[in-house]
C-alpha cells in the first residue's frame, strides 16, 4: 500500500502484522527500486504467502500434536489451500515476467 502525504511517500506491507500495516523492509524496498514494481510486488507477496504457510503448517503440527480438533484442523487445511493457490498464481506470474525480460 503507498501512502502520499505532501512530502513523503510511504510503502507499506499490508500483511505483515496482525491489526496494523507495518513499513516495508529496507530489503524489500530495495527489491522494489532495482527490480521494478511489478517484479518487486510479487516477489513480496510470494515472501508474504511463504510466511503465513509456514505458520499454519506449525499450527497443524501443534495441534495435531496437543488437542487434535478435527474441525479446526480441517479450517487450518482450508486455509493452507486457499494460499496455496494464491502463491501458485503469483508464482505464475512472476515466470511471465521473468520471461519477457
Amino acid at each position: 500500500m503507498l501512502h502520499k502525504y505532501k512530502d513523503l511517500i510511504t510503502i507499506l506491507n499490508t500483511t505483515k502484522t496482525g491489526g496494523y500495516y507495518a513499513d516495508a523492509t529496507s530489503d524489500e524496498l530495495e527489491y522494489l527500486f532495482t527490480h521494478g514494481w511489478r517484479k518487486g510486488v510479487l516477489v513480496i507477496a510470494i515472501d508474504n504467502y511463504t510466511r503465513k504457510l509456514d505458520v499454519i503448517e506449525f499450527k497443524i503440527q501443534n495441534e495435531m500434536n496437543t488437542r487434535k480438533n478435527d474441525k479446526f484442523i480441517r479450517g487450518l487445511k482450508n486455509s493452507r489451500d486457499k494460499l496455496l493457490l494464491k502463491y501458485t498464481k503469483r508464482k505464475s506470474e512472476l515466470k511471465l515476467i521473468k520471461d519477457e525480460e
